[in-house]
């Protein structure tokens, strides 16, 4: 599980976070968490996001043998 104390993400934001050319922000292409994605999920492995506003977001990956 990964941390950061940043913004964070609303709720209703979070299904989109990991699909391509989806960005909060005003630059960047929007592909890291995309790519990250297809990576965990092409190993057969699973990758999830919890955030809330002002509190940071929080990035569980799991990777499955």
């Amino acid at each position: 599980s990964l941390i950061d104390d940043g913004r964070g993400i609303s709720p209703e934001v979070i299904p989109r976070i990991f699909k391509p050319h989806f960005s909060a922000r005003s630059r960047g292409t929007g592909l890291s968490l995309a790519i990250v994605r297809q990576l965990v999920e092409s190993c057969g492995g699973r990758v999830q996001a919890e955030g809330e506003p002002g509190r940071g977001t929080l990035i569980h990956i799991w990777m499955i043998p």
